[in-house]
């Protein structure tokens, strides 16, 4: 590049990522030359201004020559190395392949992300090493996921459609512990790691959903609007799609923001990565809950004051959804217009799942020729679609 902005402590220096990641680069600086030197998290919309106006007066003052002279100053490595080049086709089950093969080195084949995943991983680690093998259910009990959902509470999960997109590893994974072990209905996986597609569609076919491969977010965001979740497990991307769409988010794939690799430990693998799974994934469906009864209660005397919506200003407004339904009847399908009791029963609807109660609502209407939708034809919807 000829000049070069570098944003952010992550690319000036690696940032938190710096002192134990594998994939981390100590500073954008160690692969090509940079002009100027941006720190913030992210940097100020004013600093960004500030080094652009700073980066033409370089220009501005600079002569080819001396450009020319400065082009390979900070192009260096910090200390010798053999690495090795891999293609972007040979991917890490390749390379443990071709290790096997070459010089006898076994590897395993299961992730441990998840409790069911992690009981595997262990016996298969047993197994190699001609160990014997260990205890399900005592393992089971080193994690409180596995008792989580075999107890009452997690009846109100049990069900909940969810939309899982990100790098192959963990969105395999995402679906296993979703279908398997919280009793979540999976209705969408997917991933921009093309080289993992085939698991990926592997795993999308047990689950009798068509796999997503894709890297255009537009499209991941198309095709969540189509699923209807009431969970969405993806990047930060899926994030800022599902806040868009009204949806709760769990990011559990990079690409992802710094709030979400906490200073705490907080890892994803094994029995405790499997209680902050829980925590991340779990957390935001309560949240949901809390919204609606909060939605629902706003008109108690006794509890309007003081009990602020966790979305602060971007809170469900009931009144608000009854005026945009009204401007939208003239605009409904086929001409469907939604009554003033088929409307006050709406509200009633969880606002994470009111737009699929609508949409198939109106479908019912239209298959069955009801031109005004009332409270009735909410519940033979309701019935219909069960």
């Amino acid at each position: 590049p000829k000049y070069v902005i570098a944003m952010g402590a992550c690319t000036i220096t690696g940032g938190m990522f710096s002192a134990d990641s594998t994939t981390a680069v100590r500073g954008v600086d160690k692969l090509i030359p940079v002009d100027l030197y941006l720190p913030g998290c992210p940097p100020r919309p004013e600093a960004i201004f500030d080094a652009v106006i700073k980066l033409r007066k370089k220009v501005g003052n600079e002569s080819i020559l001396e450009r020319t002279k400065t082009e390979q100053t900070h192009r260096y490595i910090t200390s010798d190395h053999e690495m090795n080049l891999v293609f972007s086709e040979n991917t890490g089950e390749y390379l443990n392949k071709t290790s096997e093969r070459n010089f006898g080195m076994e590897y395993t084949n299961t992730i441990p992300i998840g409790i069911k995943n992690t009981i595997e991983f262990i016996n298969e680690v047993h197994k190699k090493l001609d160990l014997p093998l260990t205890n399900k259910e005592e393992l089971e009990n080193k994690s409180k996921l596995p008792w989580y959902s075999k107890s009452v509470d997690s009846n109100y999960l049990t069900g909940k459609r969810v939309f899982i997109f990100g790098d192959g590893t963990h969105a395999i994974a995402a679906a296993k512990i979703a279908k398997e072990e919280l009793g979540f209905e999976v209705v969408g996986l997917g991933t921009y790691s093309r080289e993992m597609a085939r698991q990926v569609r592997a795993t999308a076919k047990d689950l009798n959903v068509e796999a997503l491969i894709t890297n255009n977010y537009l499209e991941v965001e198309d095709a969540m609007k189509k699923a209807a979740p009431e969970l969405v497990l993806g990047t930060q991307m899926e994030r800022h799609s599902a806040k868009r769409l009204g949806i709760p988010c769990s990011v559990i794939s990079t690409p992802m923001h710094v709030q979400d690799v906490p200073a705490r430990y907080s890892p994803q693998m094994g029995w405790e990565g499997a209680n902050v799974i829980f925590d991340d994934w779990v957390h935001p469906l309560m949240m949901g809950l809390e919204e609606h009864l909060i939605d629902m209660f706003k008109h108690d005397f006794e509890f309007v004051d003081g009990h602020q919506s966790h979305l602060g200003h971007t809170a469900t407004n009931t009144n608000n959804i009854l005026n945009s339904d009204e401007k939208k009847e003239k605009n409904s399908k086929e001409g469907i217009i939604w009554t003033e009791s088929g409307r006050a029963e709406l509200t009633k609807v969880p606002f994470f799942v009111r737009g699929k109660v609508k949409t198939n609502t109106e479908k019912y209407a239209i298959l069955r020729g009801i031109p005004e939708i009332s409270d009735e034809t909410l519940y033979d919807a309701k019935a219909y679609f069960s």
